[in-house]
């Protein structure tokens, strides 16, 4: 058992050092503008439609910058007057400040999150330019099916009890930037945030929701099973 944990531990350390990569020589690079084409891995729910932020993989970016080709990093863009939101898995151009985050951050912030997921640089202060390639078809569609969800959990409610249409997205879609600062406050002082968290919990009760409906409708379990599996 210590061999086997010690393999394990030595793993996890290596697997690290070779997924961050990171040069010695970054660590004395000043901010400095850049501008870099962006693969989006996750783009984070914002409040502010006008700006957009997430994780990416560079692409492509200037000669001087080659060192950055392949490396993920953090971006926050300022998105131009009527821009749609970016879509995971696009190529993006984008022009901003480019920091080296630090070898290792206080524990507890935002930097050592970055960090521990491997990155290197954060891109902040920036600017979309354009979309060089559109999202992938799969993506595409979870993004029109996230859409039409919010539609459909809004309906009725959106501007009578715009506070209970809130709840309904952020339990049923984990959408928890809808909620007001005070119903954020209120979850959190009564111990029930986890409810927002999209996780095992929500794929049972969807399980279960299906299983019955389909068994209400005597449909024959071989298919009851695929239809459940597919579904979720």
């Amino acid at each position: 058992m210590p061999a086997v944990c010690a393999a394990m531990f030595l793993a996890g350390t290596a697997s690290y050092i070779l997924h961050r990569q990171r040069l010695p020589a970054w660590d004395a690079l000043p901010p400095r503008e850049a501008r870099v084409a962006l693969r989006l891995d996750r783009v984070f729910p914002q409040a502010d439609v006008k700006r957009a932020a997430g994780l990416a993989t560079v692409v492509r970016t200037e000669g001087h910058l080659g060192d950055l080709a392949g490396q993920r990093l953090y971006f926050s863009l300022t998105l131009g007057k009527g821009e749609p939101p970016p879509v995971r898995s696009a190529i993006v151009s984008a022009v901003g400040v480019l920091m080296t985050l630090p070898t290792n951050p206080p524990a507890d912030t935002f930097d050592s999150y970055l960090a521990n997921a491997g990155m290197n640089f954060r891109l902040s202060r920036g600017r979309s330019l354009a979309v060089e390639r559109p999202p992938t078809r799969y993506h595409a569609f979870l993004e029109r099916m996230a859409v039409k969800l919010n539609t459909l959990l809004s309906a009725g409610l959106a501007v009578k009890r715009p506070a209970l249409a809130a709840v309904y997205r952020a339990m049923m879609l984990g959408q928890k930037h809808d909620l007001s600062d005070e119903q954020d406050t209120l979850f959190m002082h009564s111990g029930t945030m986890h409810l927002f968290a999209i996780n095992g919990l929500h794929i049972g009760v969807v399980a279960a929701a299906l299983h019955a409906l389909l068994a209400v409708l005597r449909c024959p379990r071989p298919v009851t099973a695929l239809v459940t599996l597919a579904v979720l």
